[in-house]
């Protein structure tokens, strides 16, 4: 299990991927294929320099690894509008989000070296799509955690095998409580609080004027 830290960076990491992928290939969208692999790359090149990119489990699956965690993240991303469903591309909202963190990240040491592999991975696989990034991946020689560690290439990796279990892995918290506690508040204000448009928005404006002229 995640602790309240560890899954609200996942959320930051998340960002942070779609956010550099983007903007190396502004052309084409991050479909599901290169969100999966560019997390699993991350997650590898973090621990080449002794670090967690972000806290996903990634197993042996269909076309390489995958992680049913990461998966729900960007559909949590997704419905909460920090970033576009289509484009992949962060909005305003989530901009905003890692703005808003990054004073606290550059204080961080470990926060520092996981945003480090993240935009190291960026650097070499972010302008990749869909199969070309999934056979860049199969022809990976990584650690793989329910094997002991032994290294292996990813297509040789037998199906559903655990490749990388943060909980095997235990380390600083990347965020601290108070801004794990933040996180977690911006992402229980769903997009329809935030929609001038809809009745729930209008509804608690409503409300806050009745609460006012009652006073």
């Amino acid at each position: 299990m995640h602790t309240r830290p560890q899954d609200a960076w996942n959320k930051v990491a998340l960002l942070k991927i779609l956010e550099g992928a983007h903007k190396e290939n502004r052309d084409s969208p991050a479909d599901n294929f290169c969100i999966q692999k560019l997390g699993f790359v991350s997650e590898v090149n973090g621990r080449k320099i002794g670090s967690n990119a972000a806290f996903f489990k990634f197993y042996r699956y269909n076309y390489g690894p995958y992680s049913s965690t990461l998966a729900n993240d960007v559909r949590k991303l997704e419905k909460l509008r920090l970033i576009d469903s289509e484009s992949r591309e962060l909005t305003d909202r989530g901009r905003f989000l890692l703005e808003y963190l990054q004073p606290e990240i550059e204080a961080s040491p470990v926060a520092r070296n996981a945003i480090l592999a993240i935009d190291q991975t960026i650097k070499e696989w972010g302008a990749y799509r869909s199969w070309h990034i999934v056979n860049r991946v199969y022809d990976l020689n990584v650690p793989v955690d329910g094997r002991h560690g032994q290294e292996m290439r990813v297509r040789d990796i037998p199906m559903n095998t655990d490749i990388l279990d943060p909980e095997l892995r235990k380390g600083p918290e990347l965020l601290s409580i108070q801004m794990a506690d933040f996180v977690e508040q911006e992402l229980a204000i769903s997009a329809e609080d935030l929609d001038p448009t809809s009745p729930k928005f209008i509804e608690s404006i409503n409300a806050h004027l009745r609460n006012v002229h009652a006073m």
